[in-house]
C-alpha cells in the first residue's frame, strides 16, 4: 500500500507507539486522525512538528464519546484505509486477588470493549477502501500471562482473539487484519508499572515494522500475531486452523 493520500485512524495517537506510526503514515502523505483523551493543546511534544492532519479529542471508555467520534465518519460516506486500535491500559502491578472491580472494568473498558466497538462501527467504511487495513496493538502479555498483570493479560489475549476471528470473517474481503505483540517498550506506561524502561525497544522501531507490514514491505498473511522484541520481528504466528 502506498500510504499517500490514505486516511488513518489511529488511538492513542497523542503519545508513544500511537504518535510514532501517526507520524510516519502522516510524514507519507497520509491522512491521519488520531484519537486521544487530552485535547490537542495538553499534547505531550509541544513541538512545532504535527504529527498529523487532525486531532479528536474524547474518552474511548466512555461508549456515547466513542459513538459521537465513529458516527460521522460512517455518515461521511469516506472510504477509511486504516483502523490503528492502540490506545491501551497498563493500570498498576496488583495480584489476581487485590484488583478490584474499577479497575479489572478499566482494563476491559480500554484495552477490549473500545477497540471492538470502534472497529464494529468503522467497518462499512473499512470495506469501502479497495484496500483496508485493521491493526490491533496487543501485547506479549497476549500471548503468555504476566504475574501481577492479570487483568492486562487477560484483555490482551481477548483482544488477540477478537483479530483472530475478525480476520476469519473478512478473508473474502479487501481487509487485511493483524496483531501487533510488542515486548517491553520505552513507555510511560511500562515505567509507571515497572522502571527503567529506557533498556526496553523504542516505540519507533515497532512503529516502523508496522508502518513496513502496511505497505507491504514485510509480507504478513492476514490473522497473524507477529511478535516483536529488540526493535526486530521475533516470529510470526498464524492460527493452525487457517
Amino acid at each position: 500500500m502506498n500510504l499517500a493520500g490514505k486516511s488513518a485512524v489511529i488511538t492513542g495517537g497523542s503519545r508513544g507507539l500511537g504518535r510514532d506510526i501517526a507520524r510516519l503514515i502522516h510524514a507519507a502523505g497520509g491522512d491521519v486522525t488520531v484519537c486521544a483523551k487530552s485535547s490537542e493543546a495538553e499534547r505531550s511534544d509541544q513541538s512545532a512538528e504535527r504529527w498529523y492532519s487532525r486531532w479528536s479529542a474524547f474518552d474511548l471508555a466512555d461508549t456515547a464519546e466513542l459513538s459521537s467520534f465513529a458516527d460521522p465518519l460512517v455518515e461521511s460516506g469516506k472510504p477509511i484505509d486504516i483502523l490503528i486500535n492502540n490506545a491501551g491500559y497498563g493500570g498498576t502491578l496488583s495480584n489476581l486477588a487485590d484488583t478490584t472491580e474499577a479497575e479489572l472494568a478499566e482494563h476491559v473498558a480500554l484495552n477490549f470493549v473500545s477497540p471492538f466497538l470502534l472497529t464494529k462501527t468503522l467497518l462499512p467504511m473499512l470495506l469501502a477502501a479497495k484496500q483496508g487495513w485493521i491493526v490491533n496493538v496487543a501485547s506479549q502479555a497476549g500471548k503468555r500471562g504476566v504475574p501481577k498483570l492479570a487483568a492486562y493479560s487477560a484483555t490482551k489475549f481477548a483482544l488477540v482473539g477478537m483479530g483472530q476471528a475478525l480476520a476469519k470473517e473478512l478473508q473474502d474481503t479487501s481487509i487485511t487484519c493483524v496483531t501487533i505483540c510488542p515486548g517491553g517498550m520505552n513507555t510511560s506506561m511500562r515505567e509507571d508499572l515497572l522502571g527503567d524502561a529506557g533498556k526496553q525497544q523504542t516505540t519507533m522501531s515497532v512503529a516502523t515494522i508496522i508502518r513496513d507490514i502496511i505497505t507491504g514491505v514485510i509480507p504478513v498473511a492476514s490473522g497473524a500475531e507477529v511478535l516483536i522484541k529488540d526493535g526486530r520481528i521475533q516470529r510470526i504466528e498464524l492460527s493452525p486452523n487457517y
